[in-house]
């Protein structure tokens, strides 16, 4: 659904960067740009969340022993 945003909204700022100067032509492009930024600022996060998971251990980090001394370097 973000990524058809993200098209959607592309198209509509080349058109509306195409367009002649107008007040309606300067609110579609700001709406259509606001709408691109944040649908694609959006499907990244979603991604970079995605990949980290997918790079998550499967096991629980192992326990220290008692009174083992732990490496803080």
């Amino acid at each position: 659904m973000l990524v058809t945003a993200a098209v959607l909204s592309a198209g509509s700022l080349t058109g509306a960067l195409a367009a002649a100067p107008a007040p309606a032509t300067g609110l579609r492009t700001a709406a259509s740009g606001t709408i691109l930024a944040v649908s694609l600022s959006l499907a990244v996060r979603i991604l970079n969340f995605q990949d980290r998971a997918r790079g998550a251990p499967d096991q629980p980090p192992e326990r220290l022993s008692p009174g083992a001394v732990q490496d803080n370097s």
